[in-house]
């Protein structure tokens, strides 16, 4: 009696023909929930418009609890996605590549900064390891440093005494070419053991 509850949002946003879903595995359909999101999918920032799909019974007393949870998400919103759906040809405007540049040309930047990043296949950010270097201090020495701002991972984690915890960062790649080329540009410039460039 396995359920699986399936978080798809980056779906578009994936290299190396990565993506595969569990829902479409044989036998999983019906025992699978699969979460959409339009301001991923369509790069729509704080749109927080998102989807299921499962079994209709399912789907059903997900209605039934959704009523009773969530008030609604704005009506312009609703419509808008719905026309973007109707019209999106699977390109996505060249956004999924893009995005798949800004990880290589982040991820090169990182190596070159000391920092180690983690292989991904897809996603709207780039998470490294900071070595031995504590990962407070990286973020602050990138801002100060080099004027690039990162997010250290102990922020996602839930076990913060983890040997883990406190040795990543995580960088938003879901940005303009341009501004993830000038922010590699800071990071190969900087020397994280003193903070400075």
């Amino acid at each position: 009696d396995l359920w699986v509850i399936s978080d798809e949002v980056y779906e578009n946003v994936t290299w190396n023909d990565s993506h595969h879903r569990i829902s479409q595995q044989p036998g999983m359909f019906e025992r699978c929930i699969t979460i959409g999101s339009a301001s991923k999918l369509f790069s729509l920032t704080g749109w927080r418009l998102g989807w299921a799909t499962a079994p209709e019974a399912i789907i059903e007393k997900m209605n039934h609890l959704h009523s009773h949870a969530t008030y609604c998400a704005a009506t312009p919103l609703q419509y808008g996605v719905a026309v973007a759906l109707e019209e999106e040809d699977g390109s996505f405007e060249g956004i999924p590549e893009m995005i798949a540049e800004n990880y290589r040309v982040m991820s090169e930047a990182c190596s070159a900064a000391g920092l180690d990043p983690y292989p991904a296949d897809g996603g709207h950010f780039l998470c490294a390891g900071t070595g031995d270097l504590e990962e407070f201090e990286v973020v602050e020495r990138l801002v100060r440093g080099a004027g690039v701002m990162v997010l250290p991972l102990s922020s996602f984690a839930c076990d913060l005494d983890s040997s883990a915890a406190g040795r990543g960062i995580r960088i938003a790649i879901c940005k303009k070419r341009e501004t993830m080329a000038e922010a590699a540009k800071r990071l190969n410039g900087i020397d994280l053991e003193s903070g400075t460039d």
